[in-house]
């Protein structure tokens, strides 16, 4: 890998062979430190058998994950997990073993998933995998207590409390919702057309209470009962939510003109971001954008990828190259007569904008220099462009933690090092307030979402409630090479189309562009690697679904279920220990 980045060449999968061999390696040393006494040695066979029920369940977890359809994976692999506390509870061993298994299987679980994000940079591909399986242990220590001291309640507070973490996961500043097991679901988007109800959340109960039904036939079959009720439960939960979304995606029916036909184009101009994206000429860029929109036919809107151009000063966007060239091709055009279509642009750039004085902005910088110091803020941002001026400015709101911003940079201090390593500052990015939806004379009120932004059902709803009638991604997926993660994120831009019912068009650097229906089906896209522009028209949908109005009401509920359940769970501990 060390050779390959002093050539300039991407590693591939070799990230994730590294960190499984890393990870097999710090495995196998706490289990022989963990066997030197005589009495470990004895126990060593537990300990083995432990190990293997953890290891399968991480690698079920990891397997069922997308791009490919082994979802139900998912549902054993939470089985296993609830097998695994049970098991460590009716042993008597600590509350420390259960923290250490599942810390093993979570690991296993995020680097099958995403080891991708080591192409990235290594030291970020071993924070977001090391570091969230961390985080991710803490509701399954939650869960062991809550088998030890309430086992009448543990299953259902296990689902309540694994939902509980996933909407906090959302929600907090330390955020990485990529891992929500309902994302597993991606994979088949037919069989998860509910997903305009419930959301994400929809998808992450059905899992989880697989798993459990799951772990209750085992019981069944340890304690000699019968298998027959339990069984049928199972099968029962698992067939009829799929029939029904089946049932639900065949009588789906959109509420769109069907004479207002809109053509868009997404621009993917292939630049490799590692070493040739931003250490390019921007004059060729540009040139290169130009002729793949040349290339194809004129459309209502042509959508440019994230970070297509900058940095602009956003109070002179009107006098920059990109902004002068495209008013120059669409002026060109209408001379000729062939612009029947709109010709406007939705593009990406990254911006920076400049303050007189220092502000309580969080993401304000200070420059010195010749005359002083001089305050600005840097931004990812989107505009939209109509007869080549430009008419809205959008700020990307949902970071990435650790690249774009540094979560609780207060409290976090001490990370800064590994922020400026990564290509990021702890001032971050400056952030809209809110959803901005950019409207075109064509009637397209498109819902701008930045790249990891399109992975926030309950953020991406808040531009439909605002009017968008079309949902654009304009994203650079080229950081992870050719692996799973640029798979995974248009699946997941297949689930944003089912939840608010609206299409979809995605427009790539590098990675995939695509355009998706109503119903979270690809009916065009790109190949990875190439240099191309995709043409096809699109719906403008006005349905209000349930979960366009509702959100993740879902993991709303389960928040404050768990509440609930740690209450009760503090006062159970501490009558055990007063009883004492």
């Amino acid at each position: 890998m060390n050779a390959l980045n002093a050539e300039q060449e991407l590693w591939g999968w070799l990230p994730l062979l590294f960190l499984l061999a890393g990870w097999s390696l710090i495995v196998s040393v706490v289990t022989r430190a963990s066997s030197r006494t005589a009495r470990d040695v004895r126990q060593n066979t537990s300990r083995l058998r432990y190990l293997a029920i953890a290891t399968l369940a991480g690698v079920c977890l990891g397997l069922g994950f997308p791009p490919l359809p082994t979802w139900p994976l998912m549902g054993l692999g939470f089985g296993l997990m609830l097998f695994l506390t049970d098991e460590l509870v009716r042993q008597e061993l600590p509350l420390k073993s259960q923290w250490w298994y599942s810390y093993h299987a979570l690991v296993l679980f995020n680097v099958l998933a995403s080891w991708w994000v080591a192409n990235t940079s290594l030291a970020a591909g071993i924070v977001a995998n090391f570091l969230n399986a961390f985080i991710m242990t803490a509701p399954w220590v939650l869960i062991y207590l809550l088998r030890k001291h309430m086992p009448k309640i543990w299953l259902g507070g296990a689902v309540v409390f694994w939902l509980s973490f996933e909407y906090i996961h959302y929600n907090w500043q330390i955020a990485w919702p990529w891992m929500t097991l309902g994302n597993a679901m991606a994979s088949t988007p037919s069989l998860a057309q509910w997903y305009s109800y419930t959301g994400i959340f929809g998808g992450s109960l059905y899992l989880t209470v697989t798993g459990v039904l799951l772990f209750m036939i085992s019981q069944a079959k340890r304690l000699g009962q019968s298998l027959v009720k339990p069984s049928i439960f199972a099968a029962a939960w698992a067939i009829i939510p799929l029939l029904i979304s089946v049932w639900i995606g065949a009588n789906f029916n959109p509420d769109s003109d069907a004479n207002n036909s809109i053509t868009v184009t997404a621009i993917q101009p292939n630049f490799e971001p590692h070493y040739e994206k931003f250490a390019g000429n921007d004059a060729d860029q540009l040139a290169h954008f130009m002729r793949l929109t040349s290339s194809a036919p004129l459309s209502d809107l042509y959508i440019f990828p994230e970070t297509s151009f900058g940095s602009y000063d956003e109070l002179q966007l009107e006098n920059t190259p990109m902004l002068r060239t495209w008013e120059k091709y669409t002026t060109t055009a209408s001379a000729k007569g062939q612009n029947s279509k709109g010709m406007d642009l939705l593009s990406g750039i990254s911006s920076y904008r400049r303050y007189p004085k220092p502000n309580d902005n969080p993401a304000l910088r200070t420059q010195e220099g010749a005359r002083g110091k001089s305050y600005y803020t840097m931004h990812n941002s989107a505009i939209s462009v109509i007869d080549g001026d430009v008419e809205e400015l959008y700020h990307k709101s949902k970071l990435v933690p650790g690249v774009e911003f540094l979560p609780y940079r207060n409290a976090m201090f001490m990370f800064e090092p590994l922020v400026k390593s990564l290509g990021g500052t702890t001032a971050g990015l400056g952030i809209s307030d809110s959803a901005i939806v950019f409207e075109y004379p064509s009637g397209i009120h498109a819902a701008p979402l930045i790249c990891y932004e399109s992975i926030y059902g309950d953020y991406v709803r808040e531009f439909v409630q605002a009017g968008a009638n079309l949902l654009v991604v304009p994203t650079n997926d080229g950081w992870w090479d050719d692996s799973p993660g640029h798979v995974q994120h248009l699946q997941f831009a297949q689930l944003r189309a089912i939840e608010n019912r609206r299409w979809v068009v995605q427009a790539a650097n590098s990675g995939v562009s695509a355009i998706i229906n109503a119903k979270g089906e690809i009916l065009a896209e790109t190949n990875y690697n190439e240099a191309t522009a995709l043409t096809g028209e699109v719906a403008l949908e006005n349905t209000q679904t349930v979960y366009t109005s509702m959100g993740d009401q879902i993991g709303r509920l389960a928040l404050g279920l768990s509440g609930f359940l740690l209450v009760t769970l503090i006062s159970a501990f501490w009558r055990k220990r007063v009883a004492r």
